[in-house]
Protein backbone atom coordinates (compact mmCIF):
# COMPACT_ATOMS: atom_id res chain seq x y z
CA UNK A 1 0.00 0.00 0.00
CA UNK A 2 1.11 3.67 -1.18
CA UNK A 3 -0.46 6.75 0.20
CA UNK A 4 0.28 10.34 0.49
CA UNK A 5 -1.57 13.48 1.40
CA UNK A 6 -0.65 17.48 0.28
CA UNK A 7 -2.44 19.93 2.09
CA UNK A 8 -2.14 23.70 0.36
CA UNK A 9 -2.98 26.95 2.98
CA UNK A 10 -4.27 29.51 -0.04
CA UNK A 11 -4.84 31.92 3.04
CA UNK A 12 -4.84 31.42 6.27
CA UNK A 13 -8.43 30.92 6.15
CA UNK A 14 -8.58 28.57 3.24
CA UNK A 15 -6.82 25.34 2.82
CA UNK A 16 -6.90 22.13 0.10
CA UNK A 17 -5.84 19.08 0.89
CA UNK A 18 -5.40 16.13 -1.37
CA UNK A 19 -4.65 12.40 -1.03
CA UNK A 20 -3.89 9.32 -2.86
CA UNK A 21 -4.27 6.11 -1.79
CA UNK A 22 -3.09 2.68 -3.85
CA UNK A 23 -3.26 -0.80 -2.60
CA UNK A 24 -2.80 -4.20 -3.90
CA UNK A 25 -3.31 -7.76 -2.29
CA UNK A 26 -2.56 -11.33 -3.56
CA UNK A 27 -4.12 -13.92 -1.20
CA UNK A 28 -4.38 -17.28 -1.85
CA UNK A 29 -8.36 -18.13 -1.66
CA UNK A 30 -9.40 -20.03 0.97
CA UNK A 31 -13.35 -20.37 0.49
CA UNK A 32 -14.78 -22.26 2.81
CA UNK A 33 -12.02 -23.29 5.17
CA UNK A 34 -13.51 -26.23 7.25
CA UNK A 35 -15.97 -28.19 8.00
CA UNK A 36 -17.63 -29.88 10.65
CA UNK A 37 -18.65 -33.36 11.79
CA UNK A 38 -22.25 -34.43 10.88
CA UNK A 39 -23.07 -34.31 14.94
CA UNK A 40 -22.10 -30.62 14.76
CA UNK A 41 -18.82 -31.05 16.75
CA UNK A 42 -14.81 -30.19 15.36
CA UNK A 43 -12.95 -32.22 13.41
CA UNK A 44 -10.35 -31.18 15.06
CA UNK A 45 -7.80 -30.49 11.72
CA UNK A 46 -5.05 -28.62 12.34
CA UNK A 47 -5.16 -24.53 11.72
CA UNK A 48 -3.05 -25.19 8.87
CA UNK A 49 -5.54 -26.92 6.80
CA UNK A 50 -6.45 -25.88 3.82
CA UNK A 51 -9.14 -27.39 1.61
CA UNK A 52 -8.55 -25.33 -1.73
CA UNK A 53 -6.45 -26.23 -4.79
CA UNK A 54 -2.62 -24.72 -5.14
CA UNK A 55 -3.54 -22.72 -8.02
CA UNK A 56 -6.24 -20.46 -6.00
CA UNK A 57 -6.08 -16.92 -6.17
CA UNK A 58 -7.34 -14.08 -5.82
CA UNK A 59 -6.13 -10.24 -6.17
CA UNK A 60 -7.63 -6.28 -5.61
CA UNK A 61 -6.46 -3.43 -6.96
CA UNK A 62 -7.62 0.01 -5.25
CA UNK A 63 -7.01 3.58 -5.98
CA UNK A 64 -8.71 6.03 -4.16
CA UNK A 65 -8.09 10.12 -4.79
CA UNK A 66 -9.69 12.38 -2.38
CA UNK A 67 -9.58 16.53 -2.38
CA UNK A 68 -10.92 18.73 0.12
CA UNK A 69 -11.59 22.31 0.17
CA UNK A 70 -12.48 24.48 3.66
CA UNK A 71 -12.83 27.88 3.96
CA UNK A 72 -13.10 29.56 7.32
CA UNK A 73 -15.17 33.08 7.71
CA UNK A 74 -14.71 35.92 9.85
CA UNK A 75 -18.24 34.81 11.59
CA UNK A 76 -16.81 31.59 12.88
CA UNK A 77 -18.98 29.75 10.26
CA UNK A 78 -17.02 27.08 7.86
CA UNK A 79 -17.15 26.21 4.57
CA UNK A 80 -16.68 22.41 3.51
CA UNK A 81 -16.74 20.53 0.01
CA UNK A 82 -15.15 17.17 -1.00
CA UNK A 83 -15.15 14.93 -3.75
CA UNK A 84 -13.59 11.17 -3.52
CA UNK A 85 -13.32 8.94 -6.02
CA UNK A 86 -12.64 5.18 -5.83
CA UNK A 87 -10.93 2.31 -8.45
CA UNK A 88 -11.17 -1.06 -7.53
CA UNK A 89 -10.89 -4.26 -9.34
CA UNK A 90 -10.64 -7.99 -7.95
CA UNK A 91 -9.67 -11.31 -10.21
CA UNK A 92 -10.35 -14.64 -8.48
CA UNK A 93 -10.01 -18.54 -9.46
CA UNK A 94 -10.57 -20.80 -6.82
CA UNK A 95 -12.30 -23.87 -5.84
CA UNK A 96 -12.66 -25.66 -1.95
CA UNK A 97 -14.11 -28.80 -0.09
CA UNK A 98 -17.44 -28.41 1.00
CA UNK A 99 -18.88 -31.22 3.26
CA UNK A 100 -21.51 -32.51 1.65
CA UNK A 101 -23.41 -29.70 1.26
CA UNK A 102 -24.63 -28.64 5.16
CA UNK A 103 -24.58 -32.32 6.14
CA UNK A 104 -21.06 -32.23 7.27
CA UNK A 105 -18.51 -34.82 7.41
CA UNK A 106 -18.52 -38.31 8.96
CA UNK A 107 -15.90 -40.38 10.42
CA UNK A 108 -15.01 -41.55 6.82
CA UNK A 109 -14.20 -37.76 6.03
CA UNK A 110 -15.76 -37.97 2.40
CA UNK A 111 -16.93 -34.53 1.29
CA UNK A 112 -17.35 -33.47 -1.62
CA UNK A 113 -16.06 -30.21 -4.21
CA UNK A 114 -18.39 -26.95 -4.76
CA UNK A 115 -17.74 -25.94 -8.03
CA UNK A 116 -14.89 -24.11 -10.11
CA UNK A 117 -15.28 -20.57 -9.96
CA UNK A 118 -13.61 -17.43 -11.82
CA UNK A 119 -14.59 -13.98 -11.22
CA UNK A 120 -13.18 -10.56 -12.42
CA UNK A 121 -15.16 -8.19 -10.42
CA UNK A 122 -14.70 -4.27 -11.25
CA UNK A 123 -16.21 -0.71 -9.66
CA UNK A 124 -15.94 3.04 -9.46
CA UNK A 125 -17.13 5.28 -7.00
CA UNK A 126 -17.63 8.74 -7.16
CA UNK A 127 -18.73 11.23 -4.10
CA UNK A 128 -19.15 14.94 -3.83
CA UNK A 129 -20.26 16.34 -0.59
CA UNK A 130 -20.97 20.38 0.08
CA UNK A 131 -21.74 21.80 3.59
CA UNK A 132 -21.98 25.08 5.25
CA UNK A 133 -21.72 25.13 9.74
CA UNK A 134 -21.30 27.85 12.36
CA UNK A 135 -23.17 29.60 14.91
CA UNK A 136 -26.41 31.72 15.18
CA UNK A 137 -28.05 33.70 17.92
CA UNK A 138 -31.85 33.25 18.57
CA UNK A 139 -33.79 34.49 21.62
CA UNK A 140 -30.39 35.74 23.17
CA UNK A 141 -28.85 32.30 22.80
CA UNK A 142 -26.33 30.63 21.09
CA UNK A 143 -27.12 27.68 18.44
CA UNK A 144 -25.25 25.62 15.80
CA UNK A 145 -26.36 24.66 12.19
CA UNK A 146 -24.94 22.63 9.93
CA UNK A 147 -26.54 22.61 6.03
CA UNK A 148 -25.37 20.31 3.52
CA UNK A 149 -25.99 17.96 0.23
CA UNK A 150 -24.42 15.01 -1.24
CA UNK A 151 -24.10 13.22 -4.43
CA UNK A 152 -22.96 9.17 -4.60
CA UNK A 153 -22.60 7.29 -7.95
CA UNK A 154 -21.77 3.64 -7.78
CA UNK A 155 -20.91 1.43 -11.22
CA UNK A 156 -20.34 -2.35 -11.12
CA UNK A 157 -19.36 -4.76 -13.63
CA UNK A 158 -18.88 -8.74 -12.35
CA UNK A 159 -17.42 -11.29 -14.75
CA UNK A 160 -17.84 -14.71 -13.57
CA UNK A 161 -18.40 -18.30 -14.57
CA UNK A 162 -18.50 -22.04 -13.22
CA UNK A 163 -17.87 -25.32 -14.08
CA UNK A 164 -19.37 -28.06 -12.62
CA UNK A 165 -17.32 -30.30 -9.76
CA UNK A 166 -18.51 -32.02 -6.59
CA UNK A 167 -16.02 -34.85 -7.00
CA UNK A 168 -16.12 -36.81 -3.88
CA UNK A 169 -13.08 -36.27 -1.80
CA UNK A 170 -11.33 -37.27 1.70
CA UNK A 171 -10.20 -34.60 3.85
CA UNK A 172 -7.80 -36.40 5.78
CA UNK A 173 -6.15 -37.60 2.26
CA UNK A 174 -6.34 -34.13 0.38
CA UNK A 175 -3.96 -33.14 -1.72
CA UNK A 176 -4.29 -29.67 -2.92
CA UNK A 177 -2.03 -30.83 -6.28
CA UNK A 178 -4.62 -32.95 -7.27
CA UNK A 179 -6.81 -30.80 -9.30
CA UNK A 180 -5.46 -29.22 -12.36
CA UNK A 181 -6.04 -25.11 -13.29
CA UNK A 182 -8.48 -25.20 -15.64
CA UNK A 183 -8.93 -22.50 -18.41
CA UNK A 184 -11.68 -21.27 -19.86
CA UNK A 185 -13.79 -18.19 -20.95
CA UNK A 186 -16.46 -16.18 -18.49
CA UNK A 187 -19.83 -16.92 -19.27
CA UNK A 188 -22.14 -14.56 -17.13
CA UNK A 189 -22.33 -10.52 -16.58
CA UNK A 190 -23.67 -9.18 -14.07
CA UNK A 191 -23.53 -4.68 -14.30
CA UNK A 192 -25.30 -2.32 -11.40
CA UNK A 193 -25.19 1.36 -11.11
CA UNK A 194 -26.26 2.48 -7.55
CA UNK A 195 -27.40 6.42 -7.24
CA UNK A 196 -28.01 8.43 -4.31
CA UNK A 197 -28.31 11.78 -3.54
CA UNK A 198 -29.50 13.63 -0.59
CA UNK A 199 -29.65 16.94 1.10
CA UNK A 200 -29.47 16.84 4.93
CA UNK A 201 -29.78 19.71 7.78
CA UNK A 202 -28.39 19.62 11.47
CA UNK A 203 -28.66 22.24 14.54
CA UNK A 204 -28.19 21.92 17.81
CA UNK A 205 -30.00 24.17 20.03
CA UNK A 206 -29.28 25.59 23.16
CA UNK A 207 -32.77 25.65 25.36
CA UNK A 208 -31.47 26.72 28.74
CA UNK A 209 -27.76 26.58 30.14
CA UNK A 210 -28.43 23.11 31.14
CA UNK A 211 -30.27 21.44 27.99
CA UNK A 212 -29.32 21.16 24.43
CA UNK A 213 -31.41 19.92 22.05
CA UNK A 214 -30.19 18.34 18.39
CA UNK A 215 -32.52 17.98 15.58
CA UNK A 216 -31.89 16.76 12.25
CA UNK A 217 -32.90 15.42 8.76
CA UNK A 218 -31.75 13.92 5.72
CA UNK A 219 -33.83 14.09 2.08
CA UNK A 220 -32.57 11.12 -0.11
CA UNK A 221 -33.07 9.51 -2.96
CA UNK A 222 -31.89 6.40 -4.35
CA UNK A 223 -32.02 4.89 -7.64
CA UNK A 224 -30.81 1.06 -8.51
CA UNK A 225 -30.54 -1.00 -11.89
CA UNK A 226 -29.25 -3.95 -13.08
CA UNK A 227 -28.33 -5.88 -15.80
CA UNK A 228 -27.72 -9.74 -16.68
CA UNK A 229 -25.60 -10.67 -19.70
CA UNK A 230 -25.16 -14.42 -20.83
CA UNK A 231 -21.89 -14.03 -22.86
CA UNK A 232 -22.25 -17.65 -24.32
CA UNK A 233 -25.23 -16.19 -26.47
CA UNK A 234 -24.56 -12.32 -26.14
CA UNK A 235 -28.44 -12.17 -24.72
CA UNK A 236 -28.59 -9.00 -22.24
CA UNK A 237 -31.77 -8.73 -19.90
CA UNK A 238 -32.68 -5.46 -17.54
CA UNK A 239 -32.70 -7.98 -14.22
CA UNK A 240 -34.31 -5.40 -11.67
CA UNK A 241 -35.03 -1.31 -11.19
CA UNK A 242 -35.29 0.04 -7.78
CA UNK A 243 -36.06 3.64 -7.28
CA UNK A 244 -36.95 5.69 -3.90
CA UNK A 245 -37.58 9.15 -4.19
CA UNK A 246 -37.81 11.73 -1.34
CA UNK A 247 -37.44 9.78 1.60
CA UNK A 248 -36.88 11.45 4.84
CA UNK A 249 -34.90 10.48 7.31
CA UNK A 250 -35.24 12.29 10.88
CA UNK A 251 -32.83 11.98 13.88
CA UNK A 252 -33.03 13.64 16.83
CA UNK A 253 -31.06 13.94 20.62
CA UNK A 254 -31.73 15.45 24.01
CA UNK A 255 -28.86 16.62 26.27
CA UNK A 256 -29.03 17.70 30.12
CA UNK A 257 -26.17 18.35 32.27
CA UNK A 258 -28.23 17.73 35.25
CA UNK A 259 -25.17 17.53 37.46
CA UNK A 260 -21.19 19.07 37.53
CA UNK A 261 -19.61 16.97 34.97
CA UNK A 262 -22.56 14.49 34.37
CA UNK A 263 -24.32 14.46 31.38
CA UNK A 264 -27.94 12.71 30.25
CA UNK A 265 -29.16 12.04 26.86
CA UNK A 266 -31.51 10.93 24.96
CA UNK A 267 -31.71 9.81 21.23
CA UNK A 268 -33.89 8.79 18.21
CA UNK A 269 -32.97 7.71 15.03
CA UNK A 270 -34.82 6.47 11.57
CA UNK A 271 -33.06 4.38 9.33
CA UNK A 272 -33.40 3.71 6.40
CA UNK A 273 -30.18 1.91 4.40
CA UNK A 274 -30.38 0.47 0.76
CA UNK A 275 -28.83 -2.69 0.07
CA UNK A 276 -26.70 -3.88 -3.03
CA UNK A 277 -27.21 -7.38 -1.64
CA UNK A 278 -29.49 -9.33 -4.34
CA UNK A 279 -31.84 -12.45 -3.67
CA UNK A 280 -31.29 -15.66 -6.10
CA UNK A 281 -33.31 -14.57 -8.84
CA UNK A 282 -30.97 -11.31 -8.94
CA UNK A 283 -33.50 -8.83 -7.51
CA UNK A 284 -31.82 -6.19 -5.37
CA UNK A 285 -33.23 -6.87 -1.74
CA UNK A 286 -35.51 -4.10 -0.36
CA UNK A 287 -33.79 -1.38 1.79
CA UNK A 288 -32.96 -1.85 5.81
CA UNK A 289 -35.71 0.19 7.83
CA UNK A 290 -35.89 0.71 11.62
CA UNK A 291 -35.71 2.80 14.25
CA UNK A 292 -32.50 3.60 16.63
CA UNK A 293 -32.99 4.79 20.38
CA UNK A 294 -30.71 5.20 22.88
CA UNK A 295 -30.50 6.83 26.47
CA UNK A 296 -27.52 7.31 29.08
CA UNK A 297 -25.28 9.22 31.33
CA UNK A 298 -22.14 10.16 30.56
CA UNK A 299 -19.34 11.78 33.05
CA UNK A 300 -16.18 12.95 33.40
CA UNK A 301 -13.36 12.74 36.57
CA UNK A 302 -10.13 14.02 36.89
CA UNK A 303 -10.33 17.25 34.89
CA UNK A 304 -11.37 14.97 32.19
CA UNK A 305 -8.89 11.84 32.35
CA UNK A 306 -10.73 9.80 32.85
CA UNK A 307 -14.55 9.17 31.22
CA UNK A 308 -17.31 6.77 32.10
CA UNK A 309 -20.42 5.84 30.29
CA UNK A 310 -23.76 3.88 30.78
CA UNK A 311 -26.23 3.91 27.90
CA UNK A 312 -29.73 1.44 26.95
CA UNK A 313 -30.19 0.94 23.84
CA UNK A 314 -33.01 -0.52 20.73
CA UNK A 315 -32.78 -0.83 17.35
CA UNK A 316 -35.47 -2.27 15.69
CA UNK A 317 -35.14 -3.15 11.40
CA UNK A 318 -36.49 -5.06 9.11
CA UNK A 319 -35.16 -6.83 5.34
CA UNK A 320 -31.26 -7.25 6.97
CA UNK A 321 -29.93 -9.10 4.80
CA UNK A 322 -28.52 -13.07 5.25
CA UNK A 323 -26.72 -15.23 3.71
CA UNK A 324 -28.68 -17.87 1.55
CA UNK A 325 -27.82 -21.49 1.56
CA UNK A 326 -26.75 -23.24 -1.95
CA UNK A 327 -26.26 -19.97 -3.54
CA UNK A 328 -22.59 -18.37 -3.32
CA UNK A 329 -23.54 -14.60 -4.05
CA UNK A 330 -27.27 -14.61 -3.11
CA UNK A 331 -29.17 -13.29 -0.21
CA UNK A 332 -32.64 -13.30 1.92
CA UNK A 333 -34.20 -10.31 3.57
CA UNK A 334 -34.40 -11.21 6.52
CA UNK A 335 -38.00 -10.57 8.70
CA UNK A 336 -38.62 -7.69 11.65
CA UNK A 337 -36.05 -8.22 14.77
CA UNK A 338 -35.23 -6.38 17.50
CA UNK A 339 -31.61 -5.96 19.46
CA UNK A 340 -31.72 -4.09 22.88
CA UNK A 341 -29.48 -4.13 25.77
CA UNK A 342 -27.08 -2.18 27.75
CA UNK A 343 -23.19 -0.57 27.14
CA UNK A 344 -21.03 0.32 30.11
CA UNK A 345 -17.23 2.19 29.00
CA UNK A 346 -14.95 3.42 31.35
CA UNK A 347 -11.59 4.96 29.23
CA UNK A 348 -8.82 7.43 30.66
CA UNK A 349 -6.08 7.68 33.41
CA UNK A 350 -6.57 6.06 36.53
CA UNK A 351 -3.31 7.95 38.70
CA UNK A 352 -0.17 9.11 37.37
CA UNK A 353 1.52 6.83 34.16
CA UNK A 354 -2.06 4.23 34.48
CA UNK A 355 -3.84 4.01 31.24
CA UNK A 356 -7.30 2.17 31.21
CA UNK A 357 -10.14 0.68 29.28
CA UNK A 358 -12.72 -1.68 30.41
CA UNK A 359 -16.66 -2.20 28.30
CA UNK A 360 -19.13 -4.48 28.62
CA UNK A 361 -21.88 -5.17 26.54
CA UNK A 362 -25.30 -7.33 26.60
CA UNK A 363 -27.12 -7.66 23.62
CA UNK A 364 -30.37 -9.81 24.03
CA UNK A 365 -31.90 -9.94 20.06
CA UNK A 366 -35.15 -11.62 18.76
CA UNK A 367 -37.61 -11.62 15.60
CA UNK A 368 -40.50 -9.15 16.43
CA UNK A 369 -42.33 -10.65 12.90
CA UNK A 370 -41.20 -14.03 11.15
CA UNK A 371 -42.30 -17.53 10.56
CA UNK A 372 -44.08 -19.13 13.66
CA UNK A 373 -41.34 -21.22 14.05
CA UNK A 374 -38.72 -17.91 14.70
CA UNK A 375 -41.43 -15.54 16.22
CA UNK A 376 -39.67 -14.04 19.48
CA UNK A 377 -36.46 -16.59 18.96
CA UNK A 378 -32.78 -14.97 18.95
CA UNK A 379 -32.40 -13.64 15.52
CA UNK A 380 -28.69 -13.07 16.13
CA UNK A 381 -27.40 -16.15 17.67
CA UNK A 382 -23.97 -15.29 16.37
CA UNK A 383 -23.78 -12.42 18.41
CA UNK A 384 -22.40 -13.14 21.69
CA UNK A 385 -24.99 -12.43 24.80
CA UNK A 386 -22.36 -10.60 27.18
CA UNK A 387 -18.93 -9.42 25.89
CA UNK A 388 -16.34 -7.65 27.91
CA UNK A 389 -13.18 -6.09 27.21
CA UNK A 390 -10.34 -4.50 29.56
CA UNK A 391 -6.97 -3.03 28.65
CA UNK A 392 -4.09 -1.38 31.71
CA UNK A 393 -1.33 0.11 30.08
CA UNK A 394 1.54 1.48 32.57
CA UNK A 395 4.86 3.58 32.55
CA UNK A 396 7.05 3.36 34.88
CA UNK A 397 7.84 6.32 37.30
CA UNK A 398 11.41 7.91 37.76
CA UNK A 399 14.65 6.82 35.67
CA UNK A 400 12.30 3.76 34.28
CA UNK A 401 10.04 6.28 32.90
CA UNK A 402 11.26 4.55 29.24
CA UNK A 403 9.54 1.60 30.04
CA UNK A 404 5.81 0.72 29.66
CA UNK A 405 3.78 -2.52 30.00
CA UNK A 406 0.01 -3.89 29.08
CA UNK A 407 -2.08 -6.07 29.33
CA UNK A 408 -5.56 -7.07 28.32
CA UNK A 409 -8.53 -9.65 27.40
CA UNK A 410 -11.57 -10.14 25.63
CA UNK A 411 -14.35 -12.29 26.46
CA UNK A 412 -17.38 -13.59 25.24
CA UNK A 413 -20.62 -16.24 26.14
CA UNK A 414 -21.25 -18.83 23.88
CA UNK A 415 -23.35 -18.40 20.30
CA UNK A 416 -24.99 -20.37 17.63
CA UNK A 417 -24.96 -19.74 14.09
CA UNK A 418 -28.42 -19.85 11.91
CA UNK A 419 -27.31 -23.47 10.83
CA UNK A 420 -27.63 -24.34 14.74
CA UNK A 421 -23.64 -24.85 14.91
CA UNK A 422 -22.56 -23.59 18.61
CA UNK A 423 -19.18 -22.33 19.99
CA UNK A 424 -18.59 -22.41 23.98
CA UNK A 425 -17.88 -18.93 25.21
CA UNK A 426 -13.96 -17.44 25.35
CA UNK A 427 -11.39 -15.67 26.57
CA UNK A 428 -8.73 -14.20 24.62
CA UNK A 429 -5.52 -12.54 26.09
CA UNK A 430 -2.60 -10.04 25.10
CA UNK A 431 -0.31 -8.13 25.74
CA UNK A 432 2.82 -5.41 25.15
CA UNK A 433 6.16 -4.10 26.32
CA UNK A 434 7.02 -0.74 25.39
CA UNK A 435 10.54 1.10 25.50
CA UNK A 436 10.63 4.94 24.22
CA UNK A 437 14.56 5.23 23.07
CA UNK A 438 14.48 8.71 22.73
CA UNK A 439 11.65 11.53 21.56
CA UNK A 440 11.99 10.28 17.94
CA UNK A 441 12.57 6.52 18.42
CA UNK A 442 10.03 4.19 20.19
CA UNK A 443 9.59 0.05 19.99
CA UNK A 444 6.98 -2.25 21.11
CA UNK A 445 6.33 -5.76 21.43
CA UNK A 446 2.57 -7.00 21.06
CA UNK A 447 1.77 -10.04 21.88
CA UNK A 448 -2.01 -11.85 20.91
CA UNK A 449 -3.69 -14.93 22.10
CA UNK A 450 -0.96 -15.48 24.24
CA UNK A 451 -3.00 -18.45 26.16
CA UNK A 452 -3.56 -19.87 22.07
CA UNK A 453 -6.97 -20.56 22.18
CA UNK A 454 -8.65 -22.29 19.42
CA UNK A 455 -11.56 -20.30 18.22
CA UNK A 456 -14.30 -19.96 15.37
CA UNK A 457 -14.55 -16.92 13.91
CA UNK A 458 -18.20 -15.42 14.81
CA UNK A 459 -20.56 -15.42 11.31
CA UNK A 460 -23.69 -16.00 10.90
CA UNK A 461 -23.24 -18.58 7.65
CA UNK A 462 -20.98 -21.34 9.92
CA UNK A 463 -22.75 -24.44 9.06
CA UNK A 464 -21.76 -27.93 9.24
CA UNK A 465 -20.18 -28.58 5.43
CA UNK A 466 -17.94 -25.41 6.11
CA UNK A 467 -17.45 -21.39 6.46
CA UNK A 468 -16.00 -22.36 9.57
CA UNK A 469 -12.78 -20.06 9.84
CA UNK A 470 -9.77 -20.38 12.79
CA UNK A 471 -9.55 -17.30 14.90
CA UNK A 472 -5.55 -16.27 14.75
CA UNK A 473 -3.19 -18.40 17.03
CA UNK A 474 -0.82 -16.88 19.28
CA UNK A 475 1.37 -14.02 17.51
CA UNK A 476 3.63 -11.46 18.19
CA UNK A 477 4.51 -7.84 16.33
CA UNK A 478 7.17 -5.59 16.65
CA UNK A 479 6.59 -2.56 16.06
CA UNK A 480 9.01 0.97 15.09
CA UNK A 481 7.59 4.07 15.36
CA UNK A 482 10.01 7.13 14.40
CA UNK A 483 8.44 11.02 15.12
CA UNK A 484 10.57 13.50 13.14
Amino acid sequence: MLFGTLAYDFTPQTTLTTGVMWKKTDTVANLYSVPMSTNYASLELPRSTFLGASWNNISFDKTNAVAEFEHYFDNEWVAKSSINYTSASSRGKFIGVYGNGTQGVDDSGDARLNNYLQRHNRSSQYGVNLNLSGPFAFLNRDHELVLGGDYQKENFSNLCSVLSNTSKVNIYSWDRESLPEPDGDYTRRYQYAVYQRGLYTTTRLSLANDWKLILGNRYSSFTYDSYFTNLTTGAMTRHSNYKVRGKTIPYSGLLWDFAKDYTWYLSYAEIYKPQSTKDASGNFLLSVTGSNYETGVKGEFFDGALNISVALFRIIQENNAMSSVGCDDCYVADGKVQSQGVEMEVSGQLGEGWQVYSGYTLNNSKYLEAANTQKGTNYSKHTPQHLFRLYNSYRWPGQWDKWSVGAGLTAQTDTTTNYNVSQGGYALFNANIGYRYNKQISLSLNGNNLTDKEYYLGVSNRHRGGNNFYGDPRNFMLNVKWNY
